[in-house]
């Protein structure tokens, strides 16, 4: 009888145990489905903007808060900053409709161009947030034929 009580409390506590995993997994575990190919793209838009002299070299492109970046569950979210000159948003747009149609469009890319810089984004948030000058959304589109 006493080992049927003590073999019901462990299931309980393993059920218990596996309900927390799941629901931690639920609210904070990131989707990490399209990781290589935000990475790459990335680096492939800082790239860009090294050889369009907004930056360094890719490394300085991180410090002086020039792209940010966020994976979701649909692909990546970015938003770049400080970027006014048309030919390189055209570059970096490139970039993006490549990774996307190499990727078989099983992911979305959306992108915030903001003519601010991110210092004078903050500094401008008191008030009100800047709105971006441009969005660009490579969206997939799951199509039955």
């Amino acid at each position: 009888m006493a080992s049927t009580k003590v073999q019901r409390r462990w299931a309980t506590y393993a059920s218990l145990a596996c309900l927390l995993a799941i629901s931690q997994c639920l609210v904070g575990c990131e989707d990490y489905r399209f990781q290589e190919e935000n990475l790459a793209l990335i680096r492939d838009i800082k790239d860009v903007l090294v050889k369009n002299g907004l930056c360094k070299d890719v490394a300085h492109c991180s410090s002086n808060q020039i792209v940010y970046s966020a994976p979701k569950s649909w692909g990546l979210d970015m938003e770049i900053y400080g970027v006014n000159d048309p030919e390189i948003m055209r570059q970096i747009d490139s970039a993006c409709a490549e990774y996307f149609f190499r990727g078989g469009r099983n992911f979305s890319i959306k992108m915030d161009f903001y003519s601010v810089t991110k210092e004078e984004e903050v500094g401008a948030y008191f008030f009100a947030k800047p709105k971006p000058i441009i969005v660009v959304h490579w969206e997939r589109i799951n199509v039955k034929h």
